[in-house]
């Protein structure tokens, strides 16, 4: 359970710098179009620059928002049934004499960690 914690945490963190990066993204696409706005009509073709610029961050704005949406369909969760599965298999264990923490240090040194 603490390795599935350990994964949607990691993932947690991923998804706050991504949320960050589309903010900037939708920010700086909104400034691209009110300059390309501001600009007087008969400059528009010189202004056009901000028109793409704009275009290009709002294309990036939709990759950044597939990214967010990949993390949160990769979330591990363990339902009720499975984490009571879990524990009455470590219970089990713990019976037999092999204690969960000494069952993982023993598999950290057999990989070489």
């Amino acid at each position: 359970m603490k390795a599935i914690e350990s994964v949607n945490s990691e993932e947690d963190g991923k998804s706050v710098v991504f949320q960050r990066q589309l903010q900037q993204l939708e920010y700086e696409a909104q400034r691209a179009f009110e300059q390309y706005n501001v600009v007087d009509a008969r400059h528009r073709l010189v202004a056009a620059d901000w028109s793409g610029v704009g275009m290009r961050k709002l294309e990036e704005v939709a990759q950044v928002q597939k990214t967010l949406e990949e993390i949160a369909n990769q979330r591990h969760t363990l339902t009720a049934e499975q984490k009571q599965q879990l524990q009455e298999m470590a219970a089990a264990l713990n019976r037999c004499g092999v204690p969960m923490l000494a069952l993982w240090k023993r598999k950290r040194k057999s990989f070489g960690r």
